[in-house]
């Protein structure tokens, strides 16, 4: 029914539905517009992060962070486009309205024809991308093999266990070490628990292979003793290179990387500290050297997801070395006997006289020739120390505060391993024939009726029983060369190459073996023609704890590099009647060295599986 003034029900119902209808329509096509204006919009912030991404490669090149494979592979974030002007601010996604996230950015990739290409990646697994189809195969093959196996919170790497070791854990109750399950929980970084594992006798090997877990490996059993140190990045706070005495170093920022994922920068810094994460270069593949910076200069011939060091220094015979603690260690070596010696675990050869001698690996170990040993390297010897600064290891041990964080002294100067003076290497500390406590913390004087774990764990690299041991007070050469030398015209290495004296060639030695390869030992490259030369970033590798970490617990530092005497000795050397001063320590930064015999001098072991 319709009245003279107004309109039916119906009417006005069809008015309010022709209304909502168009409404409806302008609605969507508002919307629709502005999700297009907000993906153009976003588009462009692409672009423009883009344009300025390829800026930033030709005018920072050398800043890049996060650089893969010599430059053909890298990620530039939004917070280095804004810290280099690149950008004003950080906007919001138009999508999302938030704002884009500053550690996301452009991954950077060159082709093989040098053409570079740029996406930019929203979240941080940039990597993914710079994989090639072999790294991408070797990551799924070791997914794959360790599938079943126990991996902890911390981020390392599973300890990767060659032929002939065994995983054990320490029962603290009984004072054994107990064969582990690789399967079940035996490490834990986060707790200051690096991994551990064992080789033992011949004749007792096929019996432990078939032994249940938690099964007791006799000490008597045991001929070697490794500690797993995971690949990681490290980032030093403050006091790098500060050349000052300083009783509380920092706590040195450690990260682990994934599998062999190289995530650290390359950039050289000048600074008291360090603005981005270094892939640490006893990981790298060393054939992979930058120019621009005195990074990286070391390494392997490989990427490395970590590797075992010996337990404690080298002890028992030349012809059957041994890693075990409560032993004397093996002494009386030049350098190229020491390095022989530590092929002997495994196997391996030098060349001499134009031919190759072979070093084969007895049955001793178990260990087959798929692993490689060799003595200690100083940038090896650097990793250590840095991850025993970190919170992984006695840095953030909370059972030690103050000065007792560093790592104490093995105050043995008959050189048992795995000794501890119960102390910290200061002023005071008479060097004993035989320590004060055993590893374990029998207290040695007691006749081991006396215990207290932490006074000998202490001189552990963690704090803890799982650590690394006799990195202060018993000195060990590393595999560190200066300009291929021999030694001086005295005294020498045994390994081939110029003698010098007074800082000039005297002869060349020509008797003994040829340097083995590079890989096996840190090349400092340093001309210069005086006695000697200070310790700068420049003549020294980043990680080596030569430089960046000089004067840390007032560790002794000997400033120079000597022609005469171009090798190194480590962690100071506790001799009968000393008494401790500021020389020891994990951070000295090393005692330049002939390479000949020496009675206070040994070794230690690593294994690359």
């Amino acid at each position: 029914m319709k009245n003279k003034n107004g309109f039916t029900l119906i009417e006005v119902l069809a008015s309010i539905a022709i209304m909502l209808l168009i409404v409806t329509i302008a609605t969507t096509s508002i919307l629709s517009l502005t999700r297009k204006n907000s993906k153009e919009q976003y588009q462009s912030y692409l672009d423009q992060f883009i344009a300025n991404a390829k800026l930033y490669v030709n005018d920072h090149k050398p800043l890049v962070n996060n650089i893969i494979d010599k430059e053909t592979c890298y990620k530039i974030t939004l917070k280095d486009l804004l810290n280099f002007n690149f950008i004003d601010e950080i906007p919001k996604n138009p999508i999302t309205k938030k704002e884009f996230d500053p550690e996301s950015g452009i991954a950077v990739k060159k082709n093989s024809e040098g053409i570079f290409s740029y996406l930019y990646i929203e979240n941080k697994d940039y990597l993914s991308m710079c994989l090639t189809e072999e790294q991408i195969k070797e990551e799924e093959n070791y997914n794959q093999e360790n599938e079943d196996k126990y991996k902890d919170n911390s981020g390392a790497n599973i300890p990767v266990l060659a032929d002939g070791m065994f995983p054990v854990i320490y029962d603290e109750a009984t004072g054994k070490w107990l064969k582990a399950s690789d399967t079940e929980k035996w490490y834990d970084y986060d707790n200051q628990w690096w991994a551990n594992a064992v080789t033992v006798t011949k004749s007792s090997r096929e019996t432990y292979k078939n032994a249940e877990a938690l099964t007791e490996i006799k000490m008597e059993d045991i001929n070697t003793m490794w500690v797993w140190i995971p690949r990681f990045k490290y980032k030093i706070p403050s006091n790098v290179g500060s050349n000052v005495e300083i009783a509380s170093p920092p706590e040195i920022d450690i990260v682990f990387e994934t599998h062999t994922r190289n995530t650290g920068a390359n950039i050289n810094y000048d600074g008291v500290a360090q603005e981005a994460y270094y892939t640490h270069p006893a990981f790298r593949d060393g054939s992979k050297v930058y120019k621009e910076t005195p990074y990286d200069q070391s390494g392997w011939d490989k990427e490395l997801t970590g590797f075992w060091v010996g337990k404690f220094i080298t002890g028992g015979t030349t012809s059957t070395p041994l890693i075990k603690p409560d032993i004397t260690i093996l002494s009386k070596q030049n350098i190229a006997t020491q390095f022989q010696t530590a092929l002997k675990f495994a196997g391996g050869t030098l060349a001499k006289n134009g031919g190759t001698v072979t070093f084969s690996g007895n049955d001793t170990y178990g260990l087959n020739n798929k692993v490689d040993t060799h003595s200690m390297k100083n940038i090896e010897w650097g990793a250590i120390a840095y991850l025993s600064q970190s919170k992984y290891g006695k840095m953030g041990n909370s059972n030690f505060t103050g000065a007792n964080k560093e790592v104490y002294l093995n105050n043995s100067y008959k050189k048992y391993t795995g000794r501890s003076a119960g102390t910290f290497g200061d002023e005071g500390i008479t060097c004993i024939e035989n320590g004060s406590y055993t590893y374990d913390g029998n207290l040695i004087s007691s006749g081991g009726t006396q215990k207290e774990l932490l006074k000998g764990t202490g001189a552990s690299s963690t704090g803890t029983i799982y650590g690394v041991y006799d990195m202060v007070g018993i000195e060990q050469t590393v595999m560190l060369n200066t300009n291929n030398s021999s030694g001086n015209k005295y005294n020498n290495s045994g390994f081939n190459g110029n003698t010098f004296w007074n800082g000039e060639v005297y002869e060349e030695y020509t008797e003994g073996y040829d340097f083995p390869n590079l890989k096996y030992y840190d090349l400092y490259e340093i001309n210069y023609k005086s006695l000697t030369a200070s310790v700068t970033k420049d003549n020294t590798i980043l990680g080596d704890a030569i430089y960046e970490t000089q004067k840390w617990y007032g560790d002794y530092p000997y400033y120079y590099f000597v022609k005469d005497y171009p090798f190194f000795r480590r962690g100071g050397s506790c001799n009968s009647g000393t008494t401790v001063s500021k020389q020891f320590g994990i951070f000295l930064t090393g005692n330049p060295t002939d390479g000949s015999n020496s009675f206070s001098s040994g070794f230690r072991a690593v294994l690359i599986p």
